[in-house]
């Protein structure tokens, strides 16, 4: 399937606050700024700034951020009919442990990359490509930072399911 057309929009700064409520229960919120800049490079200095400043003008303990860059799709059409409730769930070997599994999420697999219509193609060139951005050498993370022991073959098990209206795993 094609790449579609992408524009950014801007860039988004969320700020996780932390702090002990006046019962002494930890609490947290998140709050969405709006950043203005013309490279990424430009918006994480203006981040670095404002945190400085926002830091100085609250009494609550940030204790994380992310800057998310926010694009629009253009000119936009589905042109093909799929079904985003099929999912393929993967188990992978961790790159951290031998003896951890790490679970992943495709939703709606392309029929090309399973085999017998329920399992993955660990050897599809799509496959091994698109596990390859898991790897330590990456971009991308599992969760919680987590990445993939083997781009070549990292697959345990693999199985398609539906999931049902309305529900989210």
């Amino acid at each position: 399937m094609p790449l579609m057309t992408q524009t950014v929009q801007g860039y988004e700064l969320i700020v996780n606050f932390a702090g002990f409520d006046t019962n002494g229960k930890l609490v947290s919120r998140d709050k969405t700024y709006e950043m203005v800049g013309a490279t990424q490079a430009a918006v994480d200095t203006a981040v670095n700034a404002f945190l400085t400043d926002l830091g100085a003008v609250t009494e609550a303990q940030i204790i994380g951020h992310r800057v998310t860059r926010v694009s629009a799709t253009v000119d936009v059409i589905p042109t093909t009919q799929v079904t985003l409730r099929k999912e393929l769930v993967l188990s992978l070997q961790s790159g951290v442990s031998v003896l951890k599994k790490l679970f992943h999420t495709l939703y709606a697999p392309a029929d090309a990359i399973l085999t017998g219509g329920t399992t993955v193609d660990p050897a599809n060139a799509a496959v091994v490509a698109w596990l390859a951005n898991y790897v330590a050498a990456g971009n991308v993370r599992i969760s919680d930072g987590e990445f993939l022991s083997d781009a070549a073959n990292p697959i345990m098990a693999s199985r398609v399911r539906n999931v049902a209206s309305g529900k989210t795993y």
